[in-house]
């Protein structure tokens, strides 16, 4: 397994794709940092990094507050250069468009387009102008009933022609 001087943050490190994503560049020699909602449940990813001799850091972290992810990707960037950021979160939830209630939307919203946001500034702060892939994983049910969010969505790739003066690119697949 190579080795690099480089870290990946991977916010929204759940167990299916972010977890994917975490074990591919952790074999690719980067140091992860991995973040979810609930910390704890990261325990059986980073044994599993770690038992195929890959390096992995887990966090408690929640993308709608910005200190957690201004202090998650600090420390990334702290124990190495800072290369690639990727934004995972699960915002999916499967309600119908007139069932679903202010306080749903506001939490979907806040987790794919104010976490995205969130995610993409700092990332591009810490990763100097190296590269930034933003991953906004929304399942598809949810994007389908909830037009607002994917619109809303639509602004973080709106952020590719701002940051290109500094070299830092933000796509929406990984």
């Amino acid at each position: 397994m190579p080795v690099r001087n480089a870290t990946v943050a991977v916010i929204g490190a759940g167990d299916f794709i972010g977890a994917a994503i975490a074990k591919k560049f952790a074999a690719e020699g980067f140091t992860v940092f991995a973040g979810r909602r609930s910390g704890e449940k990261l325990a059986p990813l980073i044994g599993e990094i770690e038992a195929a001799g890959g390096k992995a850091i887990g966090m408690s972290l929640d993308a709608r507050k910005e200190d957690e992810v201004i202090a998650f990707l600090s420390s990334a960037e702290q124990h190495a250069p800072l290369e690639i950021c990727i934004f995972n979160v699960g915002a999916n939830v499967n309600f119908p468009l007139l069932e679903t209630t202010e306080r749903v939307f506001r939490k979907v919203w806040e987790m794919a387009c104010y976490g995205g946001f969130l995610a993409a500034r700092e990332a591009a702060r810490s990763c100097h102008g190296r590269l930034l892939d933003a991953l906004t994983q929304a399942r598809s049910a949810t994007m389908h009933e909830l037009a607002e969010v994917r619109r809303g969505l639509q602004v973080l790739k709106g952020y590719r022609h701002r940051t290109e003066p500094t070299g830092t690119r933000v796509s929406s697949d990984v």
